[in-house]
């Protein structure tokens, strides 16, 4: 298995990959294309040599923009809780516009009082 992107025709090399050679399973591929290419041209190449492997590409996508990253943002506009008093509620809201996994992690510690917005996390 092997691809080779051509930007504005000019070959950006041959890629063959054999790490994978004897898994059943898929590898996801991406090349990102500069912003100052005007065309893509790709060549997918698979060799079967005739024994009972297999080899096959699948999903094949070509997309364009910048990737989004997930915005973390606190919906909740703040809470006092008093030493000892028990929990206060944390809203977080994820948009994660790619679809990628996401998730977010929110730690309290002991300690003196403090003052803290959405900007300052």
């Amino acid at each position: 298995m092997s691809h080779e992107a051509f930007f504005d025709g000019g070959s950006q090399g041959v890629v063959t990959d054999t790490e994978n050679a004897t898994s059943d399973g898929w590898e996801q591929v991406k090349i990102d294309v500069p912003d100052a290419v005007e065309t893509v041209s790709l060549v997918l190449t698979a060799d079967q040599n005739g024994t009972s492997d297999f080899a096959g590409w699948d999903d094949v996508q070509v997309a364009s923009g910048t990737e989004s990253q997930p915005t973390v943002q606190f919906t909740s506009t703040g809470a006092t809780v008093s030493e000892g008093d028990g929990s206060a509620p944390v809203e977080v809201s994820i948009s994660n516009p790619d679809d990628s996994e996401s998730s977010v992690e929110v730690e309290f510690d002991s300690g003196s009082d403090s003052d803290a917005s959405s900007s300052d996390i």
